[in-house]
């Protein structure tokens, strides 16, 4: 039967990876033998014939497909319907956050690139030179602070460009590095837009395969790698005084740090997710809590019949979902709270600041924390749109 799946890997004792083309989804041992069974069968009928030779029980052909819809469309990215003689397992049409994107460099060039950082991959050392690289940049940063009043000229944004793509370039070799150091296969390093932001992205989509905790350092090379560079930088700066090579180790060290916030899709989501052994943590987060306060609200009118999960997996699934929640409506409150007018003239703002470049005017000074605040504010709204269209499309 045509199902379009790349392959099923083996997570562990209990669990599969469905590896799809642009996605890969964990699931149990039941699910597995139903796709298995999907698989060997002609068509839905003996598909049908197959499961009941392997469970030993009569189901009727409504049944069946009513349990395929119910158990392949749990993850809402599949559908099942009937194409002639055959069952076709297809993608439904989902939030694509990548609107655009291309392989910049592929798996074979990247992997030699890659292979000057697997050096700094010992399991055993990789923690302590973690912990004494980021200790050791607060401590440089507490010496040395950036002035405000450093003007750039036209002819020096080349090179903050320059290093902007160089620290983006060198996260993403250090997820590479670490996959090359457990021999996990792995792609190239592409270009994308992440909703409207370019980014940077590596194809790790195998670190699947591997057991946790060196998932963990995969997720993890990228800002260990960076933060490496961030502290040599300064090194170079220390001795050289040449003020770019400070602001280029700031940069990659902002960088690094940014990428553990574990509320958006940055690598401390797939730590987070990893260390909890919880696939589509965002999106299962939201179901429990809905669960959670369903349950509650039944409670309230049969206290009888009151049953509340208690197993770790769900208590950190509620917890994490409270605080994701509670942090986007308290970002979202605050700042239409305080930059309610800037938010309305941020596309202004946006060309003023680019006519002060063009000019020579524009000093770091004018770079305020609240743009930042209102970019993600315009991308949370974007991504809304997305999203909705999405909807649309998926119910017509």
């Amino acid at each position: 039967m045509n199902l379009e799946i790349k392959d099923i890997t083996k997570y562990n004792e209990k669990k599969w990876v469905l590896n799809l083309k642009d996605r890969h989804i964990l699931i149990n041992e039941h699910t597995y033998k139903l796709i298995t069974i999907l698989q060997k069968g002609d068509n839905l009928a003996s598909a049908h014939a197959l499961f009941q030779d392997e469970y030993k029980l009569q189901i009727n052909f409504d049944d069946f497909i009513a349990l395929l819809k119910n158990k392949l469309g749990e993850f809402n990215i599949i559908q099942l319907f009937d194409s002639g003689e055959k069952a076709v397992v297809k993608p439904l049409k989902k939030v694509i956050p990548f609107l655009y994107k291309i392989q910049v460099l592929n798996s074979s060039i990247v992997g030699k690139l890659a292979s000057l950082f697997v050096i700094f991959f010992n399991i055993k050392l990789f923690y302590w030179i973690f912990g004494i690289t980021y200790f050791l940049l607060f401590e440089a940063y507490f010496i040395y602070q950036p002035s405000t009043d450093i003007r750039f000229k036209t002819i020096e944004v080349l090179p903050i460009l320059i290093i902007t793509f160089f620290s983006s370039l060198v996260h993403e070799l250090g997820h590479i590095a670490a996959c090359r150091k457990f021999g996990i296969g792995h792609g190239g390093i592409g270009f994308a837009f992440y909703y409207i932001l370019p980014v940077f992205y590596a194809d790790v989509a195998n670190v699947w395969e591997a057991e946790k905790g060196r998932r963990i350092i995969v997720n993890l090379g990228g800002i260990y790698i960076q933060i490496i560079v961030a502290l040599a930088l300064f090194f170079v700066f220390y001795i050289t005084q040449y003020p770019i090579l400070l602001y280029a180790s700031y940069l990659f060290a902002f960088s690094a740090t940014f990428q553990l916030i574990p509320f958006i899709r940055l690598d401390g989501y797939w730590l987070l997710s990893d260390i909890t052994e919880t696939p589509n943590l965002l999106s299962n987060s939201n179901l429990i809590l809905k669960k959670y306060f369903t349950i509650l609200f039944n409670f309230t009118k049969s206290p009888k019949h009151f049953t509340f999960a208690t197993d770790k997996r769900s208590i950190i699934l509620f917890f994490y979902g409270i605080l994701n929640n509670g942090l986007i409506f308290s970002y979202i409150a605050w700042v239409l709270t305080n930059h309610f007018k800037d938010i309305l003239y941020f596309p202004q703002t946006i060309f003023y600041l680019l006519e002060k470049l063009i000019q020579s005017k524009f000093i770091f000074a004018d770079l305020e924390y609240k743009y930042l605040l209102i970019i993600g504010l315009y991308l949370m709204i974007f991504r809304s749109i997305i999203r909705f269209i999405a909807w649309i499309k998926n119910n017509p």
